[in-house]
Formats: structure tokens, C-alpha cells, sequence
């Protein structure tokens, strides 16, 4: 069970950093990009933090052999220290981190960066298909959650190049930020859905009903704004 450890630990480090970074917003920094240096590195240490920790959960539940869950669980917990130390490096040079290629050593950080979310992506496309595949053990209404949730990460991927590929997170008016949101937090959008059904006085078909059309739904919001955005409108538009 090392590989649980080590996503535990590694979600600890980043709640630890987003604390160390919270703190750091009340100390008087050069800005970059018009924020302080500290919050780009908040914003990524919460949610890499939510998301191994999600994934730990996951991979706790899944019937699937051991090595294959360590493999998943040591890539993810690695890519992700990987992304965080470039960021944190970054902004503690006063550099900005993404889609910056100014220099030798701009360019070499961002393309590691890169490198480590392909090798996330083909970690989470193996946890998909294992969830998919093999028994989850969760009630099979949040088994079913946490299948699409798992899903709808890999729209992650597809945002997240999207801004890497233009060296942007907008398209126009439209911000690419908005789908990656709802594709990263469907994972426990919908599993905390289908527990806040299992706990009201609902019938089984009631259940199912509304988790599917909150599923549906909330996959319409990241593909919806995720169409939206590449088509350079805004959200709201």
C-alpha cells in the first residue's frame, strides 16, 4: 500500500504549500503578471491536493492488481511534484511559469512541465479504463460517479493543451480556464452528489435518476464551455 502513502504524503506537502503560500500573500512582492508571486502556486498546491487525495480514495476502492495501482499512484504523485516545483521555482525568480519560453531556462522548465502531464494523462487514461473495468467498492451509485468523474479528467488534457498550444488561457473572449475547472472537479462534484442522495429519503430510481442528470449535466457544463471557449466566447456569452 506504499503507493496510498506516498499520494497521502503528497497531498499533505501541497496543503502544507498553500498554507506556506496563503501566508506568503501578506508579505510585500514584486507582482507577476499583475498577482502576487504566491498565488498561482496557492491556487496549484490546493488543487493538486484535492486531486491526489481524490485519487487516493480511488485507488483505495479499486479491484485491480497491486503494481498497476502503484504504478498509477507513484506517476501522479511524481508528474505533480514535478509541476509544483516549476511553479514555485518560477515564482520565486519573479518568472511566470506557464507558456513562458523567454530564455534556455524559461523554455526547459515549461517543456518538463509538458512532459509531466503527458505522463499524468496516460496515468489517469489506465485509472479510467481500470474503474471502468474492474469492481470499485463504493455504493455502485458513487461507483458510477466516480467513472464519470474519472472520465472527465482527460477534458483536463484537452483545455490544458489547448492553452499550451497557444500560449494563452484565452481563445478571444473565451477563457479555457472555465472547462478545465469543470472537468478537474467533476471527480468530486459528482461522487459528493451521489452521497448527498443516498442520504436523503429518495427511492433507488430517484437516486439514479438525478445522479445521472447530474452527470449529464455537469458534463454539458465542461463540454459546453470547453466548445464555448474554443470558439472565443465568453462563458457567460
Amino acid at each position: 500500500m506504499r503507493f496510498l502513502n506516498v499520494l497521502t504524503v503528497t497531498a499533505g506537502l501541497h496543503l502544507v504549500l498553500a498554507l506556506v503560500c496563503g501566508l506568503a500573500l501578506f508579505v510585500a512582492a514584486e507582482p507577476i503578471g499583475g498577482a502576487h508571486p504566491a498565488v498561482k502556486p496557492l491556487r496549484f498546491a490546493l488543487s493538486i491536493a484535492i486531486f491526489l487525495g481524490s485519487v487516493a480514495l480511488v485507488l483505495r476502492a479499486l479491484d485491480a492488481p497491486s503494481a498497476a495501482r502503484a504504478a498509477i499512484g507513484w506517476t501522479l504523485s511524481l508528474t505533480m511534484l514535478v509541476e509544483t516545483v516549476a511553479i514555485v521555482g518560477q515564482a520565486m525568480r519573479g518568472r511566470t511559469s506557464h507558456f513562458n519560453t523567454s530564455t534556455a531556462l524559461d523554455a526547459a522548465l515549461w517543456n518538463m512541465m509538458v512532459m509531466a502531464i503527458v505522463v499524468a494523462l496516460l496515468a489517469l487514461v489506465a485509472l479510467a479504463i481500470l474503474a471502468s473495468t474492474r469492481p470499485l467498492a463504493f455504493h455502485p451509485l458513487v461507483g458510477l460517479a466516480v467513472r464519470v468523474g474519472l472520465w472527465l479528467l482527460l477534458l483536463v488534457a484537452v483545455s490544458g493543451f489547448a492553452m499550451g498550444g497557444r500560449g494563452s488561457h484565452s481563445v478571444g473572449s473565451g477563457d479555457l480556464r472555465v472547462p478545465h475547472f469543470f472537468a478537474l472537479h467533476g471527480l468530486q462534484a459528482l461522487p459528493l452528489l451521489a452521497l448527498a442522495l443516498l442520504q436523503l429519503p429518495l427511492g433507488d430510481r430517484a437516486r439514479w435518476a438525478l445522479l445521472i442528470i447530474g452527470g449529464v449535466g455537469w458534463t454539458a457544463l465542461a463540454v459546453g464551455t470547453l466548445a464555448q471557449a474554443l470558439a472565443g466566447r465568453a462563458a457567460l456569452a
